[in-house]
């Protein structure tokens, strides 16, 4: 009878599939959008990369030729300065960035790139 009144001992730590699903979900979602953004700025980086003179959040300015990090990623872009005359390609690229500060371009692209990103201010880009 002793036998049959004792309790079976839970384990602590225990849950169901649903929780660690949720549990899962709740992690994945914010950090798969985290990397789509920083995925997003890595490939308008790399259309840039050959024209342009680009500055980081939380750095000195930094030629974009050389990796600011090995974290590179984690670093939004803040001002881009284009070394020559801009293609559609790489105002395309521009538009994909969020929260840039400043664009410098060459005097002649100062409207192109003004319709094509009303928030940021666009300024000449004196040699």
């Amino acid at each position: 009878m002793q036998a049959m009144e004792e309790k079976p001992k839970r384990r602590r730590f225990q849950f169901s599939l649903r929780t660690l699903l949720v549990v899962v979900a709740a992690v994945a979602v914010p950090l798969g959008w985290w990397s789509w953004k920083a995925e997003k700025q890595r490939k308008a980086v790399e259309i840039l990369k050959p024209n342009a003179v680009i500055w980081y959040w939380g750095e000195e300015s930094h030629h974009v030729a050389s990796e600011p990090s090995i974290l590179h990623w984690r670093y939004k872009v803040r001002s881009i300065s284009i070394l020559r005359r801009i293609t559609d390609r790489e105002i395309a690229a521009l538009q994909a960035l969020d929260g840039l500060e400043e664009v410098r371009v060459a005097g002649t692209d100062v409207e192109r790139v003004e319709a094509a990103l009303p928030n940021c201010p666009v300024k000449i880009n004196w040699r």
